[in-house]
């Protein structure tokens, strides 16, 4: 199991991830898919490990 840091780490890169891949690709494009589809994997874990906003807000400022 992750810790909430880690949790929160990975969360917040899919998110970035699943950004950037819009910008480049558009919402229909199967790689924002993709990126969508890990984003919500990473939220739902992060989430099941107790992160809390300011785990995120860690996690940014750690990037």
């Amino acid at each position: 199991m992750f810790s909430k840091q880690t949790a929160a780490a990975v969360a917040v890169a899919a998110g970035q991830n699943l950004h950037d891949t819009l910008i480049a690709h558009g919402a229909d494009h199967p790689a924002t898919q993709q990126a969508a589809n890990d984003a919500e994997t990473a939220m739902t874990a992060a989430q099941a490990a107790g992160c809390t906003p300011a785990d995120y807000q860690a996690a940014r400022n750690n990037r």
